[in-house]
């Protein structure tokens, strides 16, 4: 009974695999860092307040602001749910807001519908998560491309 051999193709689709994966999702997640580092600041108008009590307890505002005082209102924009929608922020900036009907909002000036409360918790508590997820990601694809090559170099 003859071995048969193994086949390094899949570890190197695994590779591929996670790098694709870590480029995709480091696309979004380089906006919301650029957006941290050179994003704009101003004061919208928060419109709407809820509050969800449920396996995780969130608070979330909708706003609006203008970057001109002549020009459009712009608000959170979520994929899924459009403009105008729901922007979850920490429980003392939602408290502040309820105060005074307004919340601090990070914008790209070139882009003000990206945007988000400068007390999102994607800044203050998970983007950093997400970074260092991502740079596993790209280390384990940069590991079986090596054990790759190796076990290539190895054959030849």
């Amino acid at each position: 009974m003859t071995r048969r051999p193994r086949r390094p193709i899949a570890f190197f689709m695994l590779g591929l695999a996670f790098l694709g994966l870590a480029i995709a999702s480091s696309v979004t997640y380089w906006g919301e860092i650029t957006l941290l580092l050179n994003g704009q600041t101003s004061t919208a108008t928060v419109v709407a307040f809820q509050e969800t009590h449920g396996r995780q307890h969130t608070f979330q505002v909708r706003y609006r602001f203008r970057v001109d005082p002549t020009g459009p209102a712009y608000s959170h924009f979520d994929p899924t749910a459009g403009s105008d929608a729901y922007a979850q922020v920490n429980e003392q900036a939602w408290r502040e807001a309820g105060a005074n009907k307004g919340v601090l909002v990070r914008y790209n000036p070139h882009d003000p519908w990206h945007n988000h409360p400068a007390a999102s918790p994607i800044v203050t508590e998970h983007l950093w998560f997400w970074v260092s997820i991502e740079s596993a990601l790209v280390l384990a694809a940069l590991g079986l491309f090596g054990w790759f090559a190796v076990r290539i170099s190895r054959k030849a």
